[in-house]
This record gives C-alpha cells, structure tokens and sequence, in this order.
C-alpha cells in the first residue's frame, strides 16, 4: 500500500465528525509524497533528470513511450532513460512495465509528480 493509495482510503472514510482530522492527515501525506518526489528525483543524474522532464512535460497520467525515440531525439543513452524510470519506480512514484518493441508502459501514480517538476525546473 503506498500513500496515495492511503489518502483514497482516508477520503472514502471521511465523515463530517471526522473531516479536520482527515484534513489533517491528508495534508500530512501531501507533505511526505512530496517530500518522497524530491528525495527521488535528487538521486537522479543530470540527464536521467533532463529525460524525466522530457517524459513527463506533456502532464500524462499514463502514457506509452519508446526509450529508443527519446534517446535519438536528445541524445540520450537508452540506459539513462531505463536507469531515471527505475529509480522512480522504486521510490513508488510511478510504475513502468516494458512493452517489448512497443515500448514501455508508465503510470504516475502520484500526480503530484507534474507539479514539483514544473517548480524545480
């Protein structure tokens, strides 16, 4: 179970008697996803930063993309792409599965992503 599987559970618990205090865990758990974001993307390289920002500008939950077109495109070596996706993978910000030629499946489940992207830039 990770956190935003946690806040949809605490949202759909929610009654009026309750409602400050589940105000006040979610924004708790706002506090730590975000803080979970930044501790990832800090471990990321220079360029394994640069190709997240190139996957993830165009503010997609889900998307299907091909390491091979994002290397030719920037100049990127397929494992700094392989090697950005996992470590944000393994921090549960996303989840990556390879499609073969197809490319690879990536889902951002934790939304939040996009926006401390876009202030870190």
């Amino acid at each position: 179970m990770n956190i935003s599987d946690i806040k949809s559970y605490v949202r759909s618990q929610s009654s009026l008697m309750d409602m400050h205090v589940n105000r006040q865990l979610l924004d708790m758990l706002d506090n730590l996803t975000r803080t979970e974001i930044k501790t990832a993307l800090s471990k990321l390289a220079h360029n394994e930063r640069r190709a997240v920002d190139i996957i993830f500008a165009n503010r997609v939950i889900e998307q299907t993309i091909s390491a091979k077109d994002i290397c030719e495109a920037h100049g990127f070596t397929r494992s700094m792409v392989v090697e950005a996706l996992d470590k944000l993978k393994a921090a549960g910000v996303i989840d990556a599965r390879s499609r073969g030629r197809k490319g690879t499946f990536v889902f951002v489940k934790v939304p939040e992503l996009f926006d401390i992207l876009e202030s870190l830039e």
